[in-house]
């Protein structure tokens, strides 16, 4: 039997790891406009800088358990092309999720503040 719906864990997966990123993503924005002396600053980096570990770690419990339960079938409806764009993209989504939380992580080492 072929699947036709992404599981519940997927989908909390999915929807989670899209909060958060957007989320990272306009506390990031939002810091870079903060001044150097405004005292909430490092608060705030401290707090992205675990939100983006946290962002890490689900990754890999999502490649995980995409890895141990296949998404459902394509639709017969979709081009070869379609499956194919759809897929690539994906990939390109996945390796975004790795490399942001990594270049994070190297650029704040290499500014001398790891993460403790």
């Amino acid at each position: 039997m072929t699947k036709t719906i992404y599981d519940p864990i997927a989908v909390l997966l999915h929807w989670g790891m899209a909060v958060l990123i957007i989320a990272l993503l306009a506390v990031g924005m939002y810091m870079e406009e903060l001044p150097k002396e405004d005292p909430s600053k490092f608060m705030i980096y401290g707090l992205h800088k675990a939100f983006g570990v946290i962002a890490l770690i689900l990754v890999a419990v999502r490649i995980i358990w995409r890895g141990l339960n296949p998404p459902p079938t394509p639709l017969e409806t979709q081009a070869r092309w379609e499956r194919v764009l759809a897929h690539v993209i994906h990939m390109l989504l996945y390796i975004a999720m790795v490399m942001m939380p990594i270049s994070g992580y190297v650029m704040s080492a290499a500014g001398g503040h790891p993460i403790s």
